[in-house]
């Protein structure tokens, strides 16, 4: 059963992501390698041929998705061979800026993941990171509580594939994959550049490809990186954000895309913590949370008090001395 993190790298920079049950942190990986053989910055953002690609590479991501990633206790989940520069070559193989591939899959074509999600993005000056995405799945997970706890028991067993001998069917003991993907992005020399995450089901892990895209290849900020208009597909129909232009939606169907209508959001509210500069302690550190959910970003000061430092109760504009004891 695997239980360390899911590496890999971008362009350069360090990839550390979640590892199998869920197929965020593979998936992530396995997609970024394919991008590497794309001039990704010189497509631009938001046009039809870097869209075009994003949605070929999803379709790619979704397929090996269904096909390979489950419970590690029960599926020989090949972290390995998903996260190799090797097996990203032969994928990218069959992709072709022109034309759209049909999608291939042997698992279902829709997910019933939800959007209940919480997202946690923590760093300090000393270059220590927490990036945490936890869920009970629906609102209240499945309405039961374990007595003495209030702790809400969760309702993810609706994720499950009702088929039976599929990699994410049901069975005793089995933990479902979900696809929650908090990341974070190492400078080349291993010190920390950004952690990222997000709720949002099915589209997280894709909305954090977009994310680290946005930081690495469009060279955005925080702030933008986070705001930046997002797309999705599961393999079918494209659905874009209706902050995209009217232009990209016609210039994709052209291209025989199954564009959807616009849509007000893809995936929930981002947060995300960059350091300024590589390095063990960098100077500055910037938060970002976006307008699709009530994300607040917050810094916060304080530590030890100073060597010789002590509490008093006086008045400090006070100057009279105190009385002295009497002997």
């Amino acid at each position: 059963m695997a239980s360390c993190p899911t590496l890999g790298t971008y362009r350069g920079f360090q990839i550390v992501g979640c590892t199998p049950c869920s197929a965020g942190g593979v998936h992530l990986v396995e997609m970024l390698n394919i991008l590497e053989h794309f001039d990704v910055a010189g497509f631009g953002f938001g046009t039809k041929e870097g869209l075009h690609l994003l949605t070929e590479v999803m379709k790619l991501g979704f397929e090996d998705r269904n096909t390979y990633t489950g419970d590690p206790a029960f599926l020989d989940v090949p972290v390995e061979m998903l996260v190799s520069k090797d097996y990203a070559a032969k994928r990218a193989s069959h992709l072709s800026m022109d034309s759209v591939r049909a999608f291939r899959s042997e698992g279902p074509a829709e997910s019933d993941e939800s959007a209940n999600t919480t997202n946690l993005a923590v760093a300090d000056a000393d270059g220590n990171v927490v990036e945490m995405t936890q869920t009970i799945n629906g609102l209240f997970g499945c309405g039961a509580m374990v007595p003495g706890t209030g702790i809400m028991l969760n309702n993810t067993q609706n994720m499950f594939d009702p088929h039976p001998g599929m990699p994410h069917s049901v069975a005793p003991g089995k933990r479902v994959t979900s696809s929650m993907a908090p990341t974070i992005v190492l400078y080349p020399d291993g010190s920390p550049f950004f952690a990222v995450g997000l709720p949002g089901g099915i589209r997280i892990f894709t909305s954090v490809l977009q994310a680290v895209m946005n930081v690495i290849d469009h060279k955005m900020t925080p702030q933008q990186a986070v705001e930046a208009p997002r797309m999705w597909t599961q393999g079918a129909e494209v659905l874009l954000e209706r902050t995209f232009p009217d232009t990209v939606f016609g210039e994709l169907a052209a291209m025989g895309h199954s564009v959807g209508e616009k849509v007000p959001t893809i995936g929930g509210g981002m947060s995300m913590v960059m350091f300024s500069e590589p390095g063990q302690k960098p100077t500055s550190m910037t938060g970002a949370c976006c307008w699709r959910a009530d994300g607040t970003p917050m810094g916060m000061a304080g530590g030890y008090a100073l060597s010789g430092a002590r509490f008093s109760t006086g008045n400090l504009d006070d100057k009279k001395e105190e009385p002295k004891p009497k002997l």
